[in-house]
């Protein structure tokens, strides 16, 4: 389906939740409605403290979210002509593509207020944006190169990284910035301070897009042919069609700490599928007209690693990575112990998983026992934005001897 449908014919089979207001050609609101729509917003967005996806429609110029389970689909504010969308702890951010010689970076609170369209300026055309908490990166598409700013806007490098061929999506975590070539067809990454740049670090996508990185892989969008590729963190493990997303014209993706999602430009819609690719979604968000860039609020969640067994003991040490400091609490079960933990920073915390009861004398007689870990990370900081998340890991116990 091409994203090139007119603007009546999509708003035929969009939700009333996500069309607000009417909008004119590429996404030019008329001023009367845009205040009417925005004040509206103003009084029923009250400030709330759950996880949302986002996603940037660059035809209607507006950002819009949903709930984690796909309900509850609103606008939240209009910015331009976005592109590549990203979230932190307290703002959401944007790529201006227009106008093409006086691009910028767009910046707003995450309840869609005090939006600031010119919060960077100066950058060229712009695809993807991505946010750690230190810097605010983007993908210069025409000037071939990656820009980076401090949070605050200040000390924009529109030339941080060059020799980005046509760059597109990025992506940064804990150690690399990723980007997006697509007439390379290349996956680049550089260190974060921007040295050691190696263009060619995941070679043989096909006009990939969207990017997106999590504690254990990279992942990119095919945006000719609707599929989604996967790599661990090193470039080893090569699958280029980790997940079929059935449709062609992906844009942004996005990933959190249980699903990977991503803006499909074709059909209107975002997707979702599970961290294994499984539980394909092409509909999980619908009526949106051209999406062109997703986030999610990872920087609230939290992931498992893997569980190290004492098998004499037959307990365990589980590994929990966490967005920033907080405390991390294994509830006390009738099969297993309380524990709890703080995590300083943002990285990896294990958490000890001890047995009781039941569970015990079940590891006594066969030498082995599966469990439910629930584990509850709260956030320590004064940013009210980010809230407690909780998951369970399903693990087997074992003792020997």
């Amino acid at each position: 389906m091409s994203a090139r449908k007119s603007t009546d014919e999509r708003k035929r089979r969009t939700p009333l939740a996500v069309w607000a207001g009417t909008v004119g050609p590429r996404g030019i609101w008329a001023p009367a409605l845009l205040l009417a729509v925005l004040l509206v917003l103003a009084l029923v967005l009250a400030a709330r403290a759950e996880a949302f996806v986002y996603w940037a429609d660059s035809e209607t110029g507006t950002i819009g979210r949903v709930n984690l389970d796909g309900s509850g689909a609103e606008i939240i504010t209009a910015a331009g002509e976005p592109q590549g969308v990203a979230v932190d702890a307290a703002h959401i951010y944007w790529a201006n593509r227009r106008p093409f010689e006086a691009s910028t970076i767009g910046r707003a609170n995450l309840d869609g207020r005090g939006v600031d369209q010119g919060f960077i300026s100066g950058a060229s055309a712009p695809r993807g944006v991505a946010v750690d908490d230190a810097h605010v990166y983007w993908a210069n598409e025409s000037r071939h190169t990656i820009g980076r700013a401090n949070l605050d806007g200040s000390g924009a490098d529109h030339g941080f990284i060059t020799g980005a061929s046509v760059a597109c999506g990025i992506a940064v975590d804990d150690a690399h910035v990723y980007w997006t070539s697509t007439s390379a067809q290349t996956i680049g990454r550089a260190n974060l301070d921007g040295s050691g740049a190696d263009h060619g670090f995941i070679t043989g996508a096909s006009v990939p897009c969207g990017l997106a990185v999590d504690a254990a892989h990279i992942y990119w969008a095919d945006y000719g042919g609707g599929r989604i590729g996967r790599a661990n963190l090193d470039g080893s493990g090569i699958d280029y069609s980790f997940i079929d997303a059935g449709t062609h014209e992906l844009g942004g993706l996005a990933v959190d700490a249980q699903h990977i999602y991503w803006a499909d430009r074709g059909n209107g819609t975002i997707g979702r599928a599970n961290l294994d690719g499984t539980a394909v979604n092409q509909r999980f968000v619908t009526g949106v007209v051209v999406p062109a860039g997703v986030a999610v609020d990872a920087l609230r969640s939290f992931g498992f690693g893997e569980a190290r067994r004492n098998t004499i003991k037959g307990t365990a040490e589980l590994t929990v990575k966490v967005p920033g400091p907080g405390e991390l609490k294994l509830a006390k079960t009738g099969e297993l112990k309380g524990a709890q933990k703080r995590a300083k920073a943002k990285g990896k915390t294990k958490l000890s998983v001890r047995p009781k009861g039941k569970t015990k004398k079940k590891l006594k007689e066969t030498g082995k026992a599966k469990v439910r870990a629930k584990v509850t990370y709260i956030p320590r900081g004064d940013k009210p934005n980010i809230v407690a998340n909780t998951d369970i890991k399903r693990l087997k116990l074992i003792k020997r001897g």
